[in-house]
């Protein structure tokens, strides 16, 4: 259907480095979230990023990766279904107060390449450990990111998502305001729903 199409353009996007939206279920969170792969950050498209969500730069990776930087579960939270693993915040040790969109552009680089060693905790950039099935063991943000990194074969496996706000009203945004800014800036919209769909008719 169309919106196979649509997950395969996602695909295409996030390969040359642009942005994607992703929507929740409405019975969940029913927000949306920019997510880019991780690979292409830069300081410009953080910038974007920083001037249209909430600001909490959450880094969804692998958990063997994470692992081997030394970044473990914050918190042990069994009884919350919807929960996010993250771990310990970090920021780069060359940055200078974690905020800027330099300063996450570097904790983000030195997620991915593994640099153990260029990071120091805690911080203000919030790397997410993601289930390894991905969506067809949680259907979190998290999750929908990283199976799209992964179903477009980006190297490393990583995303950045942020939740996107209406800035003036405070909080997050509504349908027609994602609707009308993924049409301002050209971004593709995707629902997780369509995600999961998608790895399920090609036995992903």
């Amino acid at each position: 259907g169309v919106n196979m199409n649509n997950i395969k353009k996602a695909v295409r996007d996030l390969q040359q480095g642009k942005f994607v939206i992703i929507k929740d279920n409405h019975d969940r969170e029913n927000e949306a979230d920019l997510t880019i792969a991780a690979k292409y950050v830069n300081e410009r498209n953080l910038t974007f990023l920083l001037k249209y969500t909430c600001g909490m730069v959450c880094v969804p990776m692998n958990y063997n990766d994470l692992k081997k930087l030394g970044l473990k579960k914050m918190v042990n939270n069994k009884n919350d279904g919807r929960s996010c693993n993250f771990t310990i915040p970090v920021d780069a040790i060359d940055g200078k107060t974690g905020i800027s969109a330099y300063d996450k552009y570097l904790t983000i680089k030195h997620l991915i390449n593994g640099d153990k060693n260029k990071l120091k905790i805690p911080g203000h950039t919030f790397p997410l450990i993601a289930e390894k099935n991905g969506l067809m063991k949680r259907q979190g943000h998290t999750e929908a990111s990283l199976d799209l990194i992964k179903l477009a074969k980006i190297n490393p496996e990583a995303s950045v998502i942020c939740e996107l706000m209406n800035r003036k009203k405070g909080r997050p945004m509504n349908y027609k305001e994602l609707w009308e800014f993924s049409q301002r800036y050209k971004i593709t919209f995707v629902d997780v729903k369509d995600i999961i769909n998608y790895r399920r008719e090609n036995a992903i």
